[in-house]
């Protein structure tokens, strides 16, 4: 049996949330620290306040494929990702093996994933407002 796929840009209420990363530099040049996944808890949560889960840590979670906004038959984040971010140098990931991104988009995708930080603190929070969520 073949592990589902994970969305590397993942909301804190998806099932399932693991940490993968957490983010670092400044929000004109936001990176990600790879860390070891362990599993996102409320405890995460409360640790990141008064800042939200996704200004802290990159989340990943089992894609959602047609249940996500950026699903067109393939992510279509990673496809404006690789277009608008620049490279950085390729670092170790803990997800690779079942990253989404790297799937479509292979190294490309991690060569610029480091400087994604999937929330500045413009983002809603509620779970029911997800599908507004356009990170660009």
């Amino acid at each position: 049996m073949t592990k589902k796929l994970q969305c590397p840009a993942a909301p804190p209420h998806w099932p399932d949330v693991v940490i993968w990363g957490i983010a670092a530099g400044t929000p004109e040049q936001p990176r990600v620290v790879p860390v070891p996944p362990e599993p996102f808890t409320q405890a995460h949560a409360e640790a990141a306040l008064p800042a939200t889960p996704r200004e802290v840590f990159r989340l990943a979670a089992p894609c959602i494929e047609d249940g996500c906004p950026h699903w067109q038959g393939a992510c279509s984040l990673v496809q404006r990702v690789v277009a608008a971010f620049p490279k950085v140098k390729l670092q170790p990931c803990g997800i690779r093996p079942v990253c989404r991104w790297f799937a479509q988009e292979r190294l490309t995708a991690c060569r610029v994933c480091p400087g994604v930080v999937t929330d500045l603190g413009e983002l809603p929070q509620e779970p029911e407002r997800e599908t507004e969520v356009r990170f660009f």
